[in-house]
């Protein structure tokens, strides 16, 4: 989620109970608890989304004020990181200790983990209609995929996939579902 932004929209949009948010970096999770006070106090967690139940290396960028390209991918040179020890969870595990109501739109910009996300959701992806995905094509192969396992691994489970644009090596698609 970073600091909120698309959360604190979305919150105005469709109302603050229907909105979950997630940020592992601690500075950018500090300023998504006051857009979340000032939107709603839509639901959020400092924690990892991935395919994982454990404590992992997160890279969170030092000289970062706008809290925004922090990473899992602990092997970046873009820019000087600590690394720091984050909580990792599977969505599947989330909504199931926290018992909530399962998601039916997602998005999902996590810079090359958006596999491990995907897979994490496990009966969740029951019921979604509508994932938003930026694809990081630069860097999957720090995360042993690529854009085509994405794009087949949705399909194989009843998405249609279509890009919405290409910016910088990355690549924004809408994922939907035919409706029962």
């Amino acid at each position: 989620a970073n600091i909120g932004l698309y959360s604190s929209v979305m919150s105005q949009k469709i109302g603050a109970d229907n909105v979950i948010a997630f940020e592992p970096s601690p500075p950018a999770y500090e300023k998504l608890q006051k857009n979340s006070k000032f939107n709603g106090n839509f639901l959020h967690y400092q924690i990892a989304v991935s395919d994982t139940d454990e404590t992992i290396e997160f890279a969170v960028d030092v000289g970062d004020t706008q809290s925004r390209m922090s990473s899992i991918n602990t092997d970046s040179s873009a820019t000087e990181y600590e690394i720091q020890e984050v909580n990792s969870r599977k969505l599947a595990t989330v909504f199931e200790i926290e018992d909530i109501c399962p998601p039916t739109i997602i998005k999902v910009d996590v810079e090359g983990a958006e596999f491990k996300v995907l897979k994490g959701m496990g009966m969740l992806m029951d019921n979604v209609q509508i994932i938003y995905c930026e694809i990081h094509h630069p860097v999957l192969d720090d995360f042993d995929t690529n854009g085509e396992e994405i794009t087949e691994y949705l399909e194989s489970i009843g998405f249609s996939v279509n890009t919405l644009h290409k910016r910088g090596g990355n690549e924004f698609v809408k994922a939907t579902r035919e409706q029962d």
